[in-house]
């Protein structure tokens, strides 16, 4: 009596093996294919990520050329205030033709900064991914030329070229050392 309960039991076991066994290896073909779609789409991300940066930077360049050759900070500083101050308006002897010139220089400037920030927003999102690479030194680059061209102390050109060196480099085969 007891050898046949003792059979059943092992048979009953040896059943519960299989089905654990066949549940363990179940488990690990589906932690194969999540950890292979995981991968698969932190891929897709950084591949975006560095789009989306190299669009902004083409964007940049864009709005760039529709500014003028040389910024001219007082000009700049006087359409902004002419564009944000009714005071200002109020007490200007300019004429309507100059008021409206130093207006639309303020505002393709604004464009010019938008740009920038956005620029800017996708290089933070990208930076970890051009760590230590020439990348890295040329968005460097491309900070301090906005900086003088914004400032007037260099041209349009000189930003222009910077940013060209940054635009043409492939972005997608580019990865931190």
């Amino acid at each position: 009596l007891c050898d046949r309960r003792q059979r059943q039991m092992c048979i009953r076991d040896r059943f519960s093996m299989i089905g654990t066994t066949v549940s363990a290896i179940v488990s690990m073909i589906t932690l194969f294919f999540a950890k292979t779609a995981l991968n698969t789409w932190r891929h897709q991300e950084v591949l975006k990520s560095k789009k989306d940066f190299k669009m902004a930077l083409l964007e940049l360049k864009f709005v760039t050329l529709w500014q003028p050759d040389e910024i001219d900070p007082v000009q700049l500083r006087v359409g902004r205030n002419l564009l944000y101050s009714e005071n200002e308006l109020r007490k200007t002897k300019l004429l309507d033709e100059q008021i409206n010139a130093f207006k639309g220089l303020a505002k393709e400037f604004e464009k010019l900064e938008d740009s920038m920030q956005m620029c800017a927003r996708y290089w933070f999102a990208t930076e970890k991914l051009f760590k230590d690479t020439d990348v890295e030194k040329l968005w460097a680059n491309i900070m301090s030329a906005y900086n003088e061209y914004t400032q007037g102390k260099r041209n349009q050109d000189y930003f222009i070229r910077h940013l060209d060196e940054l635009i043409k480099v492939d972005l997608y085969f580019v990865s931190a050392s």
